[in-house]
């Protein structure tokens, strides 16, 4: 139906842009820690813009968080799990913000088991099947 298909290409939107922004703060930190370490003339300018970019991804990821929280509620049964894997990932971010170490690749993880998860939720908002077997109850 229309109502399917708007809220799923909604949800698809939104879980696409939050992919994103986990993204460009991965890559933003490692930036800033880059530049930190360079002390190159003006690394310090250069260092606050970059940490700025990184802070406007953080909250944009906060909006989408309850865009997301609001959509998947359309899909009972992969919803709680597009949830457990944003709270694991935005818990992973968090982390490396705090301490600017980490391991990228469960990030990486993370982000894939997200975006998995993501894939089974539209699926069933659109009340289709999705193409492989179900992702197991525990999370993404």
């Amino acid at each position: 139906s229309d109502w399917q298909a708007l809220w799923a290409s909604k949800f698809l939107e939104v879980a696409y842009e939050y992919h994103t922004r986990v993204t460009e703060m991965v890559t933003g930190m490692s930036q800033v820690q880059s530049i930190e370490h360079s002390k190159r003339p003006g690394w310090e300018d250069e260092s606050g813009e970059e940490a700025a970019r990184v802070g406007h991804a953080m909250k944009r990821l906060t909006v989408l968080d309850w865009e997301i929280q609001s959509v998947v509620r359309f899909a009972p049964k992969h919803g709680p799990l597009v949830v457990n894997a944003e709270k694991r990932l935005h818990g992973l971010l968090m982390e490396l913000r705090r301490t600017l170490r980490g391991d990228l690749e469960v990030i990486r993880q993370g982000q894939f088991e997200f975006d998995e998860a993501v894939r089974y939720a539209h699926a069933e908002i659109l009340g289709l099947a999705p193409a492989r077997e179900a992702l197991p109850a525990s999370g993404a």
